[in-house]
């Protein structure tokens, strides 16, 4: 399959997949969908899979089993130092309370310090790794190699967080200020991830 041909095909099945199943939470959150918008989380949450799936398929088809176990054997590939791990395990928790406490400032009433819970936690690093398959050990190889690296984190950046979206409309509906956190926390750590781990 072509580069360009591929990372098309690539954005085409992760965002099927992953709106499949998380639109219907939205619908059913602006009334266009009957029931209680919580009942569709579940959903949301196998919607985050997208990415996996997506970069799953399109391996096995140019390279079979032994590209799979390739794809998935980078999870384990220890590319930066231990501090950048540290980094990007403390850095969304720190800049969504920095964004909350200026938001708090401005007159927003709530909270201000974010801790997350084990179970956030745990949600946390299995969303990371979930589409990271994809966007990094898919995608980002493609796009660097089409477009140089700054560009392909860019362009990755975007259509991770156009995905990211409706996942956060469904968390975080009637409250605006911290689903554009997450929104903006969520594109600063897929992009100092990507510029850290680009060679």
């Amino acid at each position: 399959m072509a580069q360009r041909a591929a990372i098309s095909t690539f954005f085409a099945l992760a965002f099927v997949f992953t709106w499949a199943l998380q639109l219907p939470g939205v619908f059913a959150r602006w009334g266009w969908l009957p029931g209680d918008p919580a009942a569709y989380l579940p959903f949301a949450m196998l919607g985050i899979f997208g990415p996996l799936v997506a970069a799953s398929i399109l391996t096995f088809k140019e390279s079979g089993r032994g590209g799979l176990k390739a794809l998935f054997a980078s999870l384990l590939q220890w590319r930066v130092s231990t501090k950048w791990y540290v980094l990007a395990l403390f850095a969304p928790g720190i800049l969504i309370s920095a964004i909350l406490y200026l938001l708090r400032a401005a007159g927003r009433e709530g909270d201000w310090l974010f801790l997350p819970s084990a179970s956030q936690l745990v949600t946390g690093i299995v969303i990371a790794f979930a589409e990271e398959v994809g966007w990094r050990g898919y995608a980002l190889p493609r796009l660097t190699a089409k477009y140089g690296a700054f560009l392909a984190s860019s362009v990755l950046v975007l259509v991770a967080l156009i995905c990211l979206h409706e996942y956060a409309t469904i968390v975080s509906p009637d409250d605006a200020p911290p689903r554009v956190a997450l929104l903006i926390v969520g594109g600063l750590a897929i992009l100092a991830g990507t510029f850290a781990t680009t060679p």
